[in-house]
């Protein structure tokens, strides 16, 4: 019953958003290193549209969050919408979701 998916990438000790795509299928499996997965890009940490990859400052480690999201519909937003916009249009539609969580150090 999965309609589209949408994955949002987020540094837990500065609550920064490092990537953001939205209605991605779900016939896409993986992500190849370097490629972002068809669907519509959010804005990301710095006004950047796209992958932000993790970045903390030289000797910190900072713990970031990738988590996928099952949806039940599309999502029709703009493209460059922000983390919270997209939560809140989400709500109602997530059928599941699934988060890898990781830790960074320079």
């Amino acid at each position: 019953g999965t309609i589209s998916l949408a994955l949002i990438m987020e540094d837990k000790n500065t609550s920064n958003d490092h990537w953001i795509v939205f209605n991605i299928a779900p016939s896409v499996t993986g992500i190849a290193e370097g490629d972002i997965p068809p669907g519509s890009v959010g804005t990301s940490v710095g006004d950047r549209m796209g992958y932000a990859g993790p970045c903390p400052p030289e000797g910190e480690s900072h713990t970031y969050a990738i988590t996928l999201y099952a949806l039940n519909r599309a999502i029709y937003l703009e493209e460059g919408v922000t983390k919270d916009e997209l939560l809140n249009e989400m709500q109602g539609k997530i059928m599941s979701q699934a988060t890898l969580t990781g830790t960074y150090k320079k």
